[in-house]
């Protein structure tokens, strides 16, 4: 608390100082005169001085801070304008009104700051658009020193006449900026501050009504007396004792603000603590009338801002459930029906003096948000319970094994389906990964490890199948899913997933491919036959046929070609499912086989009038490969891309060496019809055909993408496309640079 005596203390020191300064200062410059009019501003210059040093050493918040920059602004006004007004020579004169003005522009923004802060507008001060309130007064301050070349502060200044006690003032003939924007924009602005302070008294309520009263008087005293000054009332031309008048204001805000406390409690105390908080505050006196209520409980009982002496039991129908928690511990929970709103009720009795003077304090805490979170809560625990149940018995019943491996560890945990999966004990198996590997079929270990560690670094998703011996020499066909999961630093830590033993599936799957191999077969000889018999027939061989007859036979001969790649097409898909295929690599130019393959189909292309273009890297390497593989993949690629592009169109073929990758890239593309978006997914599945190309003449059973990707799969290499319906599809495979692997089995890719 600042005392009357340290105040007074401070500003006897203050006085001393400065008079010491201006003493010397006075001492060596022979250019000033005295007179009633200096002291008056010189009382001025340390009235201000000593509030600059009490409100910067009071400063305890936003307030306090604002309130010192505004007594800056009177104390540069007030020690410029006593120079002013003491200096002898016109020039001398000039120079300290002009500086004077480094107050003077700035003093109006600070007192509207100033009570904008009094008045809890605080975000209004913080806003980027508040700045703009800087630029008149920047600018005027500019115009200020620029004053003879523009003239629009003042367009003439002189040297007025001797008035009272040997006094001669400056005489300003005011310009257009000073007249029409310098003067309205301070004069708004302390208007506004005024306003601000008349909304004070409304607002913040009886215990600071007199410090509010004090600052109010305090900026219209000096509004009053510079109005006087500018509008040519002043009995004194040319004396201006505006700052004179600031001073004096300043000591009154200095009283209500330092002794006042008004910067330490602001009686914004009640506004923002009361009316703006969350819970609603009610008080009731003991003979159930309203005391006090903020919005959200004049909102949560029903009733206006004149609530003041009305009975609440008959505004609020819950006031007895209110009065039963009163009666019991003053703490519980109610639920208002028609607000469909759980309120929990806080209730401390305000002892005052005597009990009628007695009341109750009540808070009212609108929990609904939390009883429903709980709510949903308990239902979501009820419904994972149940879900877990059904998870569970899914599990029992589908025969899937889960399973979880710490990357760091490499220890696995299984449930009890993975031990019954793997046919092992649980005592024998200790969860390492090498024991796990050493179930796995030594042909699949390589495919499910590399397939394991590209899941965990790149986040994808695991889906796979491998083989498994169990213990008892039993072989096993298992499908695998799984998801990683990462650290905060993007460190793989774990997988979790499932196994699902689909070894009856396979081996009905088998059998089924194995009847389809043997019905192929049987089916290859006739067919065989016929197409050497229709060969013989066409050459005339065995006679001359009529143009009718060849026609009929040319017929017989398409459909037996068409029934023969199909038969092909089956035993392909079969021995690729069943792994009894031969794969013979040896070193072949993939750009020359390629070249020579776009070649042979010359007539097709040549018959839809296509163009084609071809484009081949420089630096690709030959490398091991199945020349009938390979010839077989892009058969089936480009075969498509001719049948399903229109005529006139375009295909390109570019092949290039991708050391990233350390692969050769294929890319195939065409302007053709291209794959509808929803179906882009099934495109590699077995017989599938997408919607759009079955409504064209174009032949084919949807086997020839699944059979490519079944190749890659098992030499190594990938397939991918992109399409856009009705503009075209680009394909692309890859084969690694290290080539095929040789693979000898029972038969040969047709």
């Amino acid at each position: 608390m600042l005392s009357k005596k340290h105040f007074e203390k401070n500003s006897f020191y203050s006085i001393i100082i400065v008079s010491k300064i201006f003493k010397k200062l006075l001492k060596y410059m022979g250019l000033f005169s005295f007179n009633i009019y200096s002291f008056l501003f010189l009382l001025s210059v340390f009235i201000s001085l000593a509030l600059v040093v009490v409100s910067w050493r009071n400063r305890k918040n936003d307030s306090g801070v604002y309130f010192f920059f505004l007594i800056l602004s009177v104390f540069i006004w007030s020690l410029f304008s006593f120079l002013d007004i003491s200096a002898k020579s016109f020039e001398i004169k000039l120079l300290f009104s002009q500086l004077s003005y480094f107050g003077i522009v700035f003093l109006p923004v600070l007192i509207f700051v100033f009570s904008l802060h009094f008045n809890s507008f605080g975000k209004v001060i913080k806003s980027k658009f508040f700045y703009l309130l800087f630029l008149i007064p920047i600018i005027t301050l500019v115009l200020v020193f620029t004053t003879r070349t523009n003239g629009l502060i003042w367009q003439n200044v002189s040297l007025g006449e001797e008035v009272l006690f040997g006094i001669r003032p400056l005489i300003y003939d005011y310009g257009t900026w000073h007249r029409f924007f310098h003067v309205p924009f301070s004069y708004i602005l302390i208007l506004l501050a005024i306003g601000l302070f008349i909304r004070s008294f409304f607002v913040f309520g009886r215990k600071y009504i007199k410090q509010s009263i004090i600052i109010l008087i305090g900026f219209s005293f000096p509004l009053v007396i510079n109005a006087i000054y500018l509008f040519g009332f002043n009995p004194l031309p040319g004396i201006d004792i505006t700052v004179l008048a600031f001073a004096l204001a300043g000591s009154l805000f200095a009283l209500a603000i330092f002794r006042g406390k008004i910067l330490d409690l602001l009686p914004v105390a009640r506004n923002l603590i009361i009316e703006r908080i969350l819970e609603g505050i009610l008080v009731v006196d003991k003979s159930n009338r309203i005391i006090d209520a903020n919005p959200l409980a004049r909102e949560i009982i029903k009733v206006d801002r004149h609530f003041f002496g009305k009975n609440i039991k008959e505004i609020f129908p819950y006031w007895n459930k209110i009065e039963k928690i009163i009666k019991k511990d003053g703490m519980g929970t109610i639920f208002i029906k028609e607000k469909s709103m759980y309120l929990n009720v806080y209730v401390n009795l305000l002892n005052g003096h005597g009990d009628r003077n007695s009341a109750y304090l009540i808070i009212l805490q609108d929990i609904t948000n939390q009883k429903r979170l709980q709510e949903n809560l308990e239902k979501s625990e009820s419904d994972f319970k149940n879900l877990f149940y059904r998870f569970k018995l899914a599990i029992e019943a589908g025969e899937i094994g889960v399973w979880e491996l710490d990357l760091k560890t490499e220890k696995f945990i299984w449930d009890d389906q993975m031990y019954k999966i793997y046919e092992v004990e649980k005592n024998k198996f200790k969860g390492n990964r090498g024991e796990w590997e050493s179930l796995i079929h030594p042909d699949d270990i390589d495919k499910i490890n590399t397939e394991c560690q590209r899941s965990a670094n790149f986040g994808i998703h695991l889906d796979s199948s491998f083989r498994i011996i169990c213990p008892s020499g039993r072989e096993k066909y298992i499908n695998t899913f799984a998801q990683p999961f990462k650290d905060e630093n993007g460190v793989p830590t774990k997988m979790i997933g499932i196994n699902i033993d689909v070894t009856r599936e396979k081996e009905n799957e088998l059998a089924k491919l194995e009847f389809i191999s043997l019905a192929s077969h049987q089916l290859r000889t006739p067919l065989t036959s016929m197409n050497w018999y229709t060969e013989l027939l066409l050459s005339g061989d065995t006679g001359e046929l009529n143009a009718r007859q060849k026609q009929y036979i040319g017929e017989i001969a398409s459909g037996n070609q068409y029934m023969t790649n199909l038969v092909n097409s089956l035993l392909n898909i079969s021995r690729l499912e069943t792994g009894t295929f031969v794969i013979e690599p040896k070193l072949v130019d993939l750009v020359d086989l390629s070249k020579k393959f776009v070649k042979s189909q010359d007539l097709l292309i040549k018959g839809k009038k296509l163009k084609i273009t071809s484009k081949f890297g420089k630096n690709i390497p030959k490398i091991e490969a199945d020349e009938k593989l390979f010839s077989l993949i892009l058969q089936v690629i480009i075969s498509n891309a001719i049948s399903y592009t229109n005529d006139g169109g375009k295909i390109s073929l570019e092949a290039y060496l991708d050391p990233t990758e350390k692969s050769i890239i294929f890319k195939i593309t065409d302007d053709g019809c291209g794959i509808p978006e929803e179906q882009q997914d099934k495109i590699f599945s077995k017989l599938f055909r997408a919607s759009n190309v079955r409504q064209k003449n174009v032949g084919g059973v949807g086997i020839g993408l699944y059979t490519v990707k079944a190749i890659l799969d098992y030499v190594g290499g990938k397939i991918w496309f992109e399409s856009i319906l009705d503009k075209g599809s680009t394909f692309y495979f890859s084969l690694p640079i290290t080539g095929m692997k040789k693979r000898d089995e029972i038969k040969k890719i047709i």
